[in-house]
């Protein structure tokens, strides 16, 4: 298995729209499992569309990455960037990993913690 990080382009767009969406559901029957049937259906009468539009949204405008498995990606985050006085500050926006392959294709947070102030940011150590 040859997994990397690369920067996300306009043709990773759908695999990353599909794949987003099988890890979220489990999110949103969690919620409907709380709110209720009618709650839910009034918040999120589509959830999926609503969804598809937003991860293709910030994938479009702001700076995000994919881990891919042997070219196919598994995983993205996506970033936007702020300053605080001098310092930049990336917050991730949006994060997904493919429900399949969830096992270690991506650094750990504390390694990418460590290039993020390595790379001038702060990243709260």
């Amino acid at each position: 298995m040859d997994v990397g990080i690369r920067p996300l382009t306009d043709a990773d767009v759908d695999a990353v729209v599909a794949f987003s969406l099988d890890a979220w559901a489990p999110v949103f029957a969690g919620f409907e499992r709380v709110m209720g049937p009618r709650a839910y259906r009034f918040v999120y009468p589509d959830w999926r569309t609503a969804q598809a539009a937003a991860v293709a949204e910030v994938c479009r405008s702001l700076d995000a990455w994919v881990a891919d498995v042997d070219g196919a990606p598994v995983g993205f985050v996506a970033v936007r960037w702020t300053e605080e006085g001098a310092t930049p500050v990336g917050e991730v926006e949006m994060i997904a990993v493919a429900p399949s392959p969830r096992r270690p294709v991506a650094p750990s947070p504390r390694r990418t913690s460590g290039r993020a102030s390595r790379a001038g940011c702060w990243s709260g150590r």
